[in-house]
């Protein structure tokens, strides 16, 4: 989790136009997110490696790191249609699971978006 822990980091980091105890709350709420994001095993397995591919490079990490999280997910589902070796029933038990972790993932994706703002106006009041 050391590449998810400096993302959250940076991202709090880069607000610094907010007031500390904004600051302090923003992080905790971001970081709320993620925590809920690494108890979905689908999500976990590859959020870590996703976000270190851009936390040096990158203006969004998180949202980016997500994002590729999703369209990796997107591809197991395809993946798990073509394996002859399962029944249809375990393909769709594996893709009920995968959509549900994509599902959490553009939810997550969504309330970071919300809470940028909602601190991003606060900063300007």
């Amino acid at each position: 989790m050391r590449s998810i822990e400096l993302a959250l980091i940076y991202e709090t980091e880069r607000n610094d136009h907010l007031d500390p105890r904004d600051k302090i709350k923003y992080g905790q709420e971001i970081n709320s997110i993620f925590e809920n994001l690494s108890k979905n095993e689908k999500i976990k397995e590859s959020l870590e490696k996703d976000i270190h591919t851009f936390n040096s490079s990158s203006k969004d990490t998180l949202i980016e790191a997500l994002q590729l999280n999703k369209q990796r997910l997107e591809i197991q589902i395809g993946n798990n249609n073509r394996f002859i070796k399962y029944s249809n029933e375990q393909k769709a038990m594996f893709n009920i699971e995968i959509e549900t972790a994509i599902s959490e993932i553009e939810t997550a994706q969504k309330e970071i978006k919300t809470i940028r703002e909602k601190y991003l106006r606060k900063a300007v009041i």
